[in-house]
């Protein structure tokens, strides 16, 4: 369960983080963990109860280790949904009211800012795919998604060591620090 739990927070911040880092950037530690096995599989939503449980708990994943370089893992998933959960979402981020020219539009900027796929044809089916590269080691963890899977410009999502008051700085792409 807390593997799920931070696989789904780790998916979170991917998608509403900021551009790039400017911060302390490195992480040590040992990179030959079982998590990070080539072939490894597993899934990453939480299943909750509460208000919001049956719209999670409808989503099917999977992410997939496709391989390990050193720490550096490709790692590929999907997540799937029929069109009833979709709805779900829609209402629970609020955005039913939105025009779907609009909720397009912005779909299509996630898609083509992250590299993420999307597959509509079967509503009891429709999936989101992502392949990203991400620095897992005993330490902490790095993603690669701003970067364009540029290794070298590593984004830091966190360190398992962090106490209260550590923190990190990020510059978005417009400059503003935050």
């Amino acid at each position: 369960m807390k593997l799920r739990l931070l696989c789904f927070f780790v998916a979170l911040l991917i998608v509403f983080a900021c551009e790039s880092t400017t911060g302390p950037n490195e992480i040590g530690g040992t990179t030959n963990l079982d998590l990070t096995k080539v072939g490894n599989e597993f899934g990453v939503s939480p299943k909750v109860d509460g208000v919001y449980s049956s719209v999670i708990n409808n989503i099917r994943d999977s992410v997939k280790i496709i391989k390990n370089d050193g720490g550096i893992v490709t790692i590929k998933g999907k997540f799937v949904a029929d069109i009833d959960a979709l709805k779900s979402i829609d209402t629970l981020l609020g955005t039913q009211s939105l025009s779907d020219d609009l909720k397009h539009q912005i779909v299509d900027a996630y898609l083509a800012k992250y590299g993420l796929s999307i597959d509509t044809t079967d509503h009891q089916n429709m999936s989101l795919g992502f392949e990203m590269k991400m620095k897992v080691t005993s330490e902490g963890i790095q993603e690669f998604v701003y970067s364009k899977g540029d290794v070298s410009k590593p984004f830091t999502m966190f360190k398992y060591a962090s106490k209260v008051g550590d923190k990190y700085e990020f510059k978005t792409s417009e400059g503003k620090k935050l």
